[in-house]
């Protein structure tokens, strides 16, 4: 008899999936609000039955505005390696207006369904949670 796997890929309830999001609350329950462009982007990797495979993505931001809890100017973000295990899709050269979260090892992180967005795409709100 087959044995078989279920498995499931990342699918986004995060808060701007929803039609009434304002970044608010997610400011205050960020760690870490900054906008910034990214440098350089390491993917990580894990060996397995002696094959290669991702295992996360660190992700170098030089700082360009720092709103909350941001010392220095430059900053790693840590995220899944692929959008399937959630992961965020930074892209090097681009501008991101990022929300990040600390992990049990004291990363910051960022994931597909949290409210990180391209700058481009953030909106008034974003910059001044009072809006």
């Amino acid at each position: 008899m087959a044995s078989y796997i279920s498995a499931l890929g990342c699918t986004c309830g995060g808060p701007r999936q929803t039609l009434d999001f304002h970044p608010y609350g997610s400011y205050w329950g960020a760690d870490v609000v900054f906008n910034g462009l990214v440098d350089d982007i390491t993917v990580k990797t894990t060996v397995y039955e002696g094959k290669e495979y991702p295992s996360s993505v660190i992700v170098s931001f030089a700082v360009e505005e720092a709103f909350r809890n941001v010392a220095g100017k430059t900053l790693e973000i840590y995220t899944s390696p692929s959008g399937g295990m959630c992961g965020y899709p930074f892209q090097k050269g681009k501008r991101y207006f990022v929300y990040a979260r600390r992990n049990k090892e004291n990363q910051l992180t960022e994931h597909l369904c949290g409210p990180t967005v391209p700058l481009e795409n953030a909106q008034a709100a974003d910059r001044d949670p009072a809006v």
